[in-house]
């Protein structure tokens, strides 16, 4: 009797975790793939990279549903025509891989024949499940 509350409590409990854990990492692993695209782009030889994020949560308006990001942040030689023009065409695919979406691309400082500037992708409005970063 006591062995089959036991079992019965763990099972329960394993039940009610089992769904954030599960939607955390289908999100994670969205990310993952989603970002990876955006962090091997080829970058030219004057340019080196700063900094790069992903990210997942409600990154864009509010309410029950996930969105996900990635950044890249560049200091280049490069003058700021040409940088436009490298990325003006860019597009790469939505993190359910559905659609194709364009590259943001950023200007950040001008100074000295040093351009700082940040590439971007943001996909949302996916469903938040269990996942407390989304809800």
């Amino acid at each position: 009797m006591k062995l089959g509350c036991i079992s019965m409590i763990l099972f329960l409990v394993v039940l009610i975790l089992w769904f954030p854990i599960r939607d955390t990492i289908k999100n994670n692993f969205l990310l993952k793939e989603f970002s990876n695209q955006l962090f091997d782009q080829q970058v030219s030889d004057q340019t080196i990279e700063i900094n790069k994020k992903s990210e997942v949560g409600i990154l864009v308006a509010n309410g029950d549903h996930c969105d996900f990001r990635a950044k890249r942040t560049f200091e280049s030689s490069l003058k700021q025509e040409e940088i436009k023009e490298y990325y003006q065409d860019l597009y790469l695919s939505s993190a359910n891989k559905k659609s194709k979406m364009k590259v943001e691309l950023e200007i950040l400082e001008s100074r000295l024949n040093v351009i700082s500037y940040r590439i971007t992708i943001l996909d949302g409005g996916y469903p938040a499940g269990f996942d407390i970063r989304c809800g």
